[in-house]
């Protein structure tokens, strides 16, 4: 199933970093046999998260009583009452949000969301004293379904490109314009889920390691809508981000998550720990060991990754390596 120009919504708030748990595997998910996440379903969760004006009432009704909500830069909230009152928060902070959905996978139990978020900045969010700025983000969700209700969610987005746009400190990072979404002109047969799985898993054991062989992965045309930086297109392009990372932190290792797959795309979430011996972010070395969470969404062509999007906390990190 692959549901595209959907609204969904999503949040960060503003506290301590934590690393987000991954996604268990879909047998261990909540117990109790139930319907499986078909379209009537996507659509009402969809339609509950997002509307033209926030509505508590209609997120409260497809929330379980202990969901439980991971952000990048906060405590981990559990319970209905907690996830709603924090995107209640959100509304609340941004006039006008909108949240204008990309791409939607869905993977029983899973759903994930890419999606753009859009308002003007009228009210306190964290940290961030209001500035009546227009601001606009991207972003992604992961949601693990149970019995049609929300029983936890991920969310990921570009924090530090947000604060760009309301804090001269961060001028350096300010978002550029992204790509286009890539059009792909050659004929070929389309991936299954499985190829698309194995495709993810050879980006991480073959592609972006200290030792890469990109092209037995990545289309020689691949975009990379990256997280960090203006969009990337070409292997020639993305293959300084790559070595940057590694540069920065030597001994950089990756912890996957539970692969998401619907059609020619995949999702995963991913956490990043290594040791900055090489200076990130514009800042010096610092020789401490960093956690980066983020999500990507891969999209798989005639046996390659055609096009990657991905969201990260990388606000997060240049906290913990700026932190005494």
């Amino acid at each position: 199933m692959n549901i595209t120009r959907v609204a969904v919504l999503g949040l960060v708030l503003v506290g301590t970093i934590h690393a987000h748990a991954m996604p268990a595997a879909a047998e261990d998910a909540a117990p109790g046999a139930c319907a499986v996440l078909d379209d009537a379903a996507v659509q009402t969760v969809l339609g509950a998260m997002h509307g033209s004006t926030f509505d508590p009432a209609a997120v409260e009704a497809i929330m379980e009583e202990n969901v439980v909500l991971t952000t990048p830069l906060s405590e981990v909230l559990t319970g209905r009452d907690a996830v709603v009152s924090a995107f209640d928060d959100l509304a609340s902070s941004f006039s006008g949000l909108t949240m204008k959905s990309d791409e939607v996978l869905v993977d029983d139990p899973y759903m994930v969301v890419r999606y753009a978020l859009t308002g003007t900045h009228t009210a306190d969010f964290g940290e961030m004293a209001a500035t009546g700025k227009d601001v606009a983000t991207s972003a992604m969700t992961v949601y693990r379904m149970h019995c049609g209700m929300v029983s936890e969610a991920w969310v990921q987005l570009d924090y530090l490109g947000l604060k760009a746009q309301v804090d001269e400190e961060y001028a350096a990072f300010m978002p550029a314009e992204p790509e286009p979404t890539r059009v792909l002109t050659e004929s070929c047969a389309a991936p299954t889920a499985d190829d698309m799985k194995t495709l993810v898993r050879q980006m991480f054991t073959e592609a972006w390691t200290r030792s890469p062989d990109l092209a037995a992965v990545l289309d020689p045309d691949v975009v990379l809508h990256s997280a960090l930086g203006p969009d990337l297109v070409g292997i020639a392009a993305v293959e300084p981000l790559r070595k940057r990372y590694f540069e920065a932190f030597p001994d950089l290792e990756y912890r996957r998550g539970e692969i998401i797959a619907d059609g020619d795309l995949a999702a995963m979430m991913w956490t990043a720990v290594g040791t900055d011996t090489g200076g990130f972010l514009g800042l010096e070395p610092t020789s401490k060991v960093m956690v980066l969470d983020g999500i990507s969404i891969y999209r798989g062509h005639c046996g390659k990754i055609a096009e990657i999007w991905t969201e990260s906390d990388l606000a997060g990190v240049r906290e913990q390596l700026r932190r005494e």
